[in-house]
């Protein structure tokens, strides 16, 4: 399973912890994201997504939508690649 992080967080050393069917990221002591624990392969958090979206789409409730319409999509594309 992935589990997502923000972008400033990306291929750098992570410390994960599972309690009570979370998964919570931490990095150099600080928690940096909380998911809870799913069997989907990957595992977007919206606020993580967008954040990657913020360098292309300026306008906050065009991000919104867009981020909405990209994860369901993403969504079903990893259901029929199961």
């Amino acid at each position: 399973m992935q589990y997502s992080v923000s972008p400033q967080f990306i291929n750098k050393t992570v410390e994960l912890y599972e309690l009570n069917n979370k998964l919570y990221i931490k990095y150099n002591k600080d928690l940096i994201a909380c998911h809870d624990i799913k069997t989907k392969k990957i595992n977007y958090l919206p606020e993580h997504y967008s954040e990657g979206l913020r360098f292309t789409i300026k306008d906050e409730e065009k991000l919104k939508e867009q981020t909405e319409i990209n994860l369901k999509l993403f969504e079903r594309m990893c259901v029929v690649n199961e």
